[in-house]
């Protein structure tokens, strides 16, 4: 069964989330979006609908700012965004089952501050091109003219199916809770897979975080951030059922 609905946020707001559920669930998996994206990510829902035949439970939700989330692009701060996985995490450990994590780019790097805090709550984390350096992939997203614009007061659109205006204040405040450098805290299995031709987050850093932290990364020949070309989602199904499954 798949249902949408809300949640309050400790945040002030509203949590638009969706939550996949079987009859006898044996695991369970919190999805994490990334950065301009939503809780309706093609992705997500592709690995939901595989593992709830699988007697998974699965939720995922949308950061604050975007997707069908009713906070404005004002409330998207590291801060907030681990409140409200938080909350989400305290819903899924109602019922008592191990509980893991499947999180992208932006989402990885937020799954990854997670962990840090806390350490003894997912019991695998798979991270999809993750932007463990959130902070140099935004940097080098931006042709250094609009940065230092930006810098000096300007806001900008990161947006695409929604407008995601934000003040350079995101950008200290992702710089602040840099997570690449940080060793992977407690006892977790983690995997990544990354494509070998990500144009926004660079596949070396997950073979340097990969190799320090002694973690298994499958690299997908040929495939971009988005994974848009034939056979690239079930490479990513194949890992998650593999890893996960």
């Amino acid at each position: 069964m798949r249902r949408e609905f809300e949640l309050d946020s400790p945040n002030g707001y509203k949590i638009s989330a969706i939550a996949w559920e079987c009859q006898d669930p044996k695991r369970q998996l919190i999805c994490l979006h990334g950065f301009a994206g939503s809780k309706r990510s093609l992705v997500i829902s592709a690995v939901a609908e595989m593992l709830v035949e699988k007697n998974w439970n699965i939720m995922t939700f949308d950061w604050p700012g975007h997707g069908d989330s009713p906070a404005g692009s004002d409330r998207l701060t590291v801060d907030n965004c681990l409140r409200d996985l938080d909350l989400i995490v305290g819903e899924c450990r109602k019922n008592g089952l191990p509980l893991s994590c499947f999180a992208t780019s932006f989402g990885g790097y937020l799954a990854m501050n997670y962990h840090y805090r806390n350490p003894d709550v997912f019991s695998s984390i798979m991270l999809r091109s993750p932007a463990l350096r959130m902070d140099h992939v935004i940097r080098t997203l931006l042709e250094p003219a609009v940065f230092e614009a930006w810098k000096g007061g300007d806001k900008l659109d990161f947006g695409f199916d929604r407008p995601l205006v934000l003040g350079y204040s995101v950008y200290e405040d992702i710089k602040e809770h840099e997570i690449f450098s940080k060793p992977i805290a407690g006892h977790v299995s983690l995997e990544i897979i990354h494509g070998d031709q990500d144009e926004l987050v660079p596949v070396e850093d997950s073979r340097e975080y990969a190799a320090r932290e002694g973690v298994k990364l499958t690299e997908v020949a040929g495939a971009d951030h988005r994974y848009s070309h034939a056979g690239e989602l079930e490479k990513i199904l194949e890992a998650a059922d593999h890893f996960l499954g």
